[in-house]
């Protein structure tokens, strides 16, 4: 575990000020110019996909130098405090961090594209799980209807590999959960409102970095938008 550091917020900065100004290599993705290898001409059959399954996966959805900046991020806000113990299960978490904030403004066209509707942005949740951990198999609450889980890191993970934690998700029809091994910058794109979804239990000293990005059809009511 990281031990924590004071954190160096100046008085009255707000974290999004914290962030640009201790973060200069992380100003392109808060000014929503973050890289994808993602080609928006699989975006047809992604949407096709999407429209059966109520999931598709998304390969390369963030280019491999911007993922690689974000886990030494996420790891920053959590030596210096910003992230904070959240139980069922037990993990570090943040909401609507200004970089995941930033990534959820930009990628909204992609996935509204892909599900074939208006939509708005919900809010982010960025997590680290440690050893030991399971994600019950669940449905997200209201303000998740779509979800897309964006995988950073695990460690130890070899440059190139697939994460060994699966995120599993049952589809009706299917006898089985879909087990994604996931390479980083990939994501998930689900339905998690209808999609049972969730992890087996982490590995002993090993440790995943996953950041969700939430959408909601835009006509959600704005006073159940509550960005948490």
């Amino acid at each position: 575990m990281i031990a924590a550091e004071p954190t160096i917020a100046l008085p009255g900065e707000s974290l999004s000020e914290l962030v640009w100004r201790l973060h200069p290599e992380m100003h392109r993705l808060l000014e929503g110019r973050a890289e994808t290898d993602w080609a928006e001409a699989d975006l047809a059959s992604a949407h096709i996909g999407f429209t059966t399954e109520r999931f598709v996966a998304l390969p390369g959805l963030l280019s491999a130098a911007d993922t690689a900046l974000l886990g030494p991020y996420y790891r920053r806000l959590i030596a210096v405090g910003l992230m904070g113990w959240a139980t069922d299960p037990v993990r570090l978490v943040i909401n609507d961090d200004p970089v995941g904030r930033a990534l959820l403004r930009q990628i909204r066209p992609t996935v509204q594209t892909i599900v074939g509707r208006p939509i708005r942005e919900s809010y982010t949740f960025a997590a680290e799980y440690s050893g030991g951990v399971a994600l019950r198999m669940h449905t997200d609450r209201i303000q998740c209807e779509y979800t897309i889980s964006l995988f950073l890191d695990y460690t130890p993970l070899v440059p190139g590999a697939r994460s060994p934690w699966s995120l599993d998700i049952l589809s009706p029809g299917r006898p089985q959960p879909l087990r994604f091994h996931q390479a980083r910058g990939e994501g998930i794109l689900f339905k998690g409102r209808e999609l049972v979804h969730g992890r087996m239990a982490l590995p002993a000293d090993e440790r995943c970095l996953v950041l969700m990005l939430h959408y909601v059809d835009a006509d959600f009511p704005e006073e159940q938008l509550d960005r948490c």
